[in-house]
């Protein structure tokens, strides 16, 4: 009786510490079952695009209605190949619409469950808002671009400046020479 209690405290230990990790990271958790088709899909996972929804369980087609279109193509396919076992992890990014029609990036890492014959029979993964960082590279990106530019002017500045100067010098300097001579 004591091992039983002992044991169930431990359980419900790990699944508060578990739960809180989660909640602390505030990324997305899903669980695809490939069996069933179901998904399960935290608070977080649709809470980090605007939506109040409690866990629940769904299917693939929740997160098709979120996904961008481009990246769509992409997603399934990198999806298949992982569970194909042509990839040996799952870890990529793309866009969700958020619920006030925005855009966010997500980056998506999961582990699939594989059966002795190597079919996948389960996935277990984590969204992580990284918008901020897709901004960040963007703006970096721009700022790079600023400076080389200005750096590509000032170039092109002083060697026109350059130019001007040695022209007129050149004339002061044969002028100078003739009047030595």
């Amino acid at each position: 009786q004591r091992k039983r209690h002992r044991i169930e405290e431990s359980l419900k230990d790990t699944e508060e510490r578990f739960a809180l990790a989660v909640e602390g990271t505030q990324d997305g958790i899903f669980d695809w079952d490939l069996r069933t088709g179901n998904v399960f899909y935290s608070k977080q996972f649709f809470g980090m695009l605007g939506y109040e929804i409690k866990a629940f369980i769904g299917t693939t087609e929740n997160l098709k209605e979120v996904l961008h279109p481009e990246d769509a193509p992409k997603v399934w396919d990198y999806a298949t190949r992982y569970l194909k076992g042509e990839i040996p992890e799952y870890s990529q990014e793309f866009r969700l619409r958020h619920q006030d029609g925005r855009w966010i990036w997500v980056q998506s890492r999961a582990k699939a469950i594989f059966d002795s014959k190597g079919n996948a029979l389960r996935v277990v993964g984590a969204h992580t808002d990284i918008t901020y960082i897709k901004e960040n590279q963007a703006r970096l990106e721009s700022e790079k671009k600023a400076a080389q530019e200005a750096n590509r002017a000032k170039s092109d500045f002083l060697a026109n400046m350059s130019h001007e100067i040695r022209t007129p010098l050149t004339a002061i300097s044969g002028i100078a020479e003739i009047f030595e001579s």
